[in-house]
């Protein structure tokens, strides 16, 4: 069953769908294929509905604020600007779904290509400690409910060796 996820960039609102985990997939994989521009509907987002079933009401609400996505040229060339390492056309990356639906520029903080799928964990982390608080497109009602979250995270443990079953389920994979 899909269920809308609203988010909001400025006066614009976008609905995204949380997919099935198998509909996720299969529309990153179209995506990657067709290297068009994604729009809200076609987005995929990193929270799958399995997360609830593991993960504390903040990991999971984190895990929706973020997109998978294949870079593109511009993205490739974005990266290489902001001094990232290496990211090559067709490489998955995460970013903040409310960076992706402004017409600014998504650098720094608010993407990330991880180097392997056990990765998602640290960039994941690293997006809540770095961007999210900070970040002009995530609308106040987002912040005020992650803050209202906070200390209720998921063990660590749990959450690495979830996050690669999660990637895994979604399609993703190493490729080196």
């Amino acid at each position: 069953e899909k269920s809308p996820e609203v988010a909001s960039t400025g006066e614009e609102s976008f609905a995204f769908l949380q997919r099935s985990t198998e509909e996720a997939a299969k529309a990153l994989v179209e995506a990657a294929e067709s290297g068009a521009p994604t729009s809200p509907s076609s987005k995929v987002l990193l929270g799958i509905p399995e997360d609830k079933e593991w993960l504390s009401d903040m990991d999971c609400y984190i895990r929706k604020q973020l997109e998978v996505f294949c870079a593109s040229e511009n993205d490739v060339e974005t990266a290489r600007s902001d001094r990232k390492y290496p990211v090559q056309v067709g490489q998955v990356g995460i970013r903040c779904i409310h960076c992706s639906m402004s017409s600014t520029e998504l650098s720094g903080t608010a993407v990330a290509f991880p180097f392997a799928i056990n990765g998602i964990y640290e960039a994941v982390r690293e997006f809540q400690r770095l961007h999210l608080d900070s970040c002009d497109n995530v609308p106040d009602e987002t912040k005020e409910k992650v803050a209202a979250f906070k200390g209720a995270s998921s063990l660590s443990s749990v959450l690495r060796k979830y996050y690669i079953l999660a990637a895994k389920a979604l399609g993703l994979q190493d490729t080196r």
